[in-house]
């Protein structure tokens, strides 16, 4: 405690001294005195120290011998009277106060002027350009001198006040004048009533609102999108395939944007992997968009990082973050539990450990995308943009509420297409208590064979990856360099329950992939052994040809028993195997670069494993998968299927992540890192 002299016992709490002290029972000179007595002894180690011979010199070169006395009174009247005495701090107080405008005290008695302190301290550089200027004269032609800068530097040179939208003149992108160039070649739309026939036939449902689009422009852009989180798959096909389609009509610009920059703000792909995961997959789509027969002349491929991260490009996204509101962005963002947050939460009441799973915080990655994609809506002149009905109902939101505030533009029509579910479900609690099955879309995902993390999550990489069909992937020692390589064991293993006509991904990939590629003069045959029947010809009972027609015979025949799934996977991966001529993956091995390259990009994209996986692990792997692919196994789920909201479940985010996530139902949305 504190011991006064003259009290009885030791003060030990500090509120009974400031009582005292405050009531005048205890007086201020001597709470003084037995505060400075009690300072000076505890500094008595620093005062030993001072004895000490190396100290001691360098104590007289930082005070000269006039200061030395006031050290020496320290020992009787205490530090911190005797240091502010002294000629040092004297000499800082009057060098402050000099430049300071408390007074005009004069200098004479410091050591060096003000304007000696730097005189040692100059570049020298001021006075060697001074010397260059003079050397060179004077302006002969401002004339030219500025049509020059005009030329070369495209600001306006008048007012040295910028407008905000010349702020970035000379920091653009170039991709809104690319896009306009391949507009200008391709000239205006010359059937627009055919034109709106296919979008009808494609997108049912658009032909109205088209309409009265078409009647303002002559020219149609539109915009689809994709995060390279991982290998593209078949389920993206269904898209490019469409939007191949329109591309024969003229005047229809198609732009897919490969969103790698956005893949890093979910933090699903690293910084350095940004550049090398967009490359990849800008590769495989535009060869995708090829093989469906699209017009390369009237389609451009754009990377997120060509012009994302320019200067008129950011202004435009600094412009609408100031008016959006969090909660918007947390509702239009992929966010899992954006759809349970309740309106009147403010981010004050949210918990402290709210980034755990069922919280309602984000990260601030998925909170700026939807303002990002309403910016590269708007900064690549689309007019129509198409997603997943997820994705599209969540953009439509949105941007009817801050398009029209943050642009002149008309708000683009979002239209949307069908997903390609998993070849997997979720066998751990996907049926419902109504008796449902729940399916998830199908997911891209990185490659197992490259996945750097440890065994346990290596097994969990193996089953994400037997979810999906890769259109390009590392191929296996034994397994052949083409196109769809992991198609027939991922198909063996894919869930096909006989007769489950409403949840069958086999059904579906004959649904959305292959049929609408038939024509209506080739016959629907399902090649059967003898034994168990002989090919099966597939027909409408009226003879229709067209592929609804031809869709709903198919589920006949599977529901009633004709058609088994061990035909029908066979079937499926003869018509989409390389051996078979002109099948998707014979026509994706075409337009795709050659091998050798093809391998760069992929080794770049997703970088060799360091260290293999151990033997138990990939038995572990196999034995898991082989569970839930056996039909058998499958059959054990009895009951009718219908699609549900998406399933928690295991993704692969990077190198050395697994994320529990939910899917989301739409082909470019990231999964959400946990």
């Amino acid at each position: 405690g504190l011991i006064i002299p003259g009290e009885s016992k030791p003060y030990k709490d500090y509120t009974i001294l400031e009582a005292d002290y405050l009531s005048g029972r205890l007086e201020a000179d001597t709470l003084k005195r037995v505060v400075i007595d009690c300072l000076n002894g505890r500094l008595d180690v620093i005062r030993a120290d001072f004895k000490n011979l190396a100290l001691k010199t360098l104590v007289e070169q930082a005070y000269p011998s006039s200061d030395i006395s006031h050290l020496t009174a320290a020992s009787r009247s205490g530090w911190l009277h005797s240091i502010w005495n002294s000629r040092f701090i004297q000499a800082i107080w009057s060098l402050l106060t000099n430049y300071l405008p408390l007074s005009t005290a004069e200098t004479s008695n410091l050591t060096l002027h003000p304007s000696e302190i730097t005189s040692g301290l100059t570049s020298g550089i001021p006075a060697k350009l001074a010397e260059v200027d003079s050397r060179m004269g004077p302006i002969q032609d401002k004339a030219g001198l500025l049509r020059v800068f005009e030329e070369e530097f495209p600001v306006k040179t008048s007012n040295l006040t910028l407008h905000p939208s010349e702020i970035t003149s000379g920091l653009t992108s170039g991709i809104p004048a690319k896009l306009a160039e391949v507009d200008s070649r391709m000239g205006p739309i010359q059937d627009k009533a055919g034109l709106l026939r296919v979008f009808e036939e494609e997108f049912p449902g658009s032909g109205v609102q088209l309409s009265n689009r078409l009647k303002q422009t002559d020219q149609l852009r539109c915009l689809w999108s994709i995060t390279p989180v991982g290998l593209p798959h078949l389920g993206h096909s269904i898209p490019i395939r469409r939007l191949a389609r329109l591309s024969q009509f003229s005047g229809v610009h198609i732009i897919v944007l490969v969103n790698d920059v956005g893949a890093h703000l979910r933090s699903s792909v690293s910084w350095d992997l940004v550049r090398p995961r967009g490359e990849f997959c800008r590769t495989v789509i535009t060869a995708l968009f090829t093989a469906m027969g699209g017009r390369e002349a009237q389609f451009t491929c754009l990377l997120g990082s060509e012009f994302q991260m320019a200067g008129d490009y950011m202004l435009e996204f600094y412009r609408l973050v100031s008016l959006v509101s969090e909660l918007d962005c947390a509702f239009g963002s992929d966010c899992p539990m954006a759809e349970s947050v309740d309106e009147s939460v403010t981010v004050a009441d949210l918990p402290d450990d709210s980034m755990h799973t069922g919280s309602g915080r984000f990260s601030l990655g998925q909170l700026l995308m939807p303002c990002t994609d309403l910016v590269d809506t708007a900064y690549l002149g689309a007019i129509v943009r198409v997603s997943s009905p997820e994705r599209a109902r969540k953009r439509s939101m949105f941007d009817q509420k801050y398009f029209t505030t943050f642009t002149t533009k008309t708000v683009p029509l979002y239209l949307d297409h069908v997903l390609l579910p998993s070849l997997q479900i979720d066998t751990r609690g996907a049926s419902g208590e109504n008796g449902t099955i729940g399916i998830h879309p199908m997911q891209a995902c990185l490659p197992a064979s490259r996945y750097h993390g440890p065994p346990s999550a290596q097994a969990l990489a193996v089953q994400a990856e037997d979810c999906t069909l890769p259109l390009i992937e590392p191929p296996s020692v034994a397994a052949e360099k083409s196109a769809l390589s992991g198609l027939k064991r991922r198909l063996k293993r894919a869930f096909c329950q006989p007769g489950n006509v409403t949840v069958n991904p086999v059904l579906d990939i004959y649904r959305y992939i292959l049929l609408p590629e038939l024509s209506p003069e080739a016959p629907l045959v399902i090649l059967r052994s003898e034994k168990n029947g002989g090919p099966l010809h597939i027909q409408s009972p009226d003879g229709a040809t067209d592929s609804v027609s031809r869709w709903k015979a198919l589920v006949n025949s599977f529901a009633s028993g004709t058609l088994h799934p061990g035909d029908l996977k066979p079937a499926v991966e003869l018509a989409l195997s390389s051996s078979t001529a002109n099948s998707l993956s014979d026509r994706l091995s075409r337009t795709l670069p050659k091998w050798s390259e093809l391998t760069k990009l992929l080794d770049a994209a997703f970088p060799l494993s360091n260290q293999a996986p151990s033997a138990k692990t990939k038995m572990k792997g196999k034995t898991t998968l082989a569970n839930e692919g056996n039909t058998g196994a499958n059959r054990v789920i009895n009951q009718e299927g219908r699609l549900l909201k998406p399933r928690t479940c295991f993704t692969c985010i990077d190198d050395q992540r697994l994320a529990i996530n939910k899917f989301q139902n739409e082909e470019d949305s990231a999964p959400t890192v946990k």
